[in-house]
């Protein structure tokens, strides 16, 4: 099902991952690759950013990911 709604071009494809695990490996990243190969409608968001390490935000803006959309980070208050 999910795979029919993100095929549509016009669809934005909300990609949303937890900073506890590792995107390279995730399903939800092949999906989105498959229906969107250049990455042009495809927004990362990475949540529980506030769990890794200080230095985990710099390098996460620092990584240039390619997306059109942006990448952002979430960080919760403690």
């Amino acid at each position: 099902m999910i795979k029919r709604y993100i095929s549509d071009p016009k669809c934005i494809i909300l990609l949303v991952a937890s900073a506890n695990i590792d995107l390279g490996n995730s399903e939800a990243v092949d999906l989105a690759w498959d229906a969107d190969p250049k990455y042009e409608r495809t927004m990362l968001v990475v949540n529980k950013a506030d769990l890794r390490d200080k230095n985990f935000h710099e390098k996460f803006m620092a990584n240039e990911l390619g997306l059109v959309l942006g990448q952002f980070l979430v960080v919760n208050r403690s």
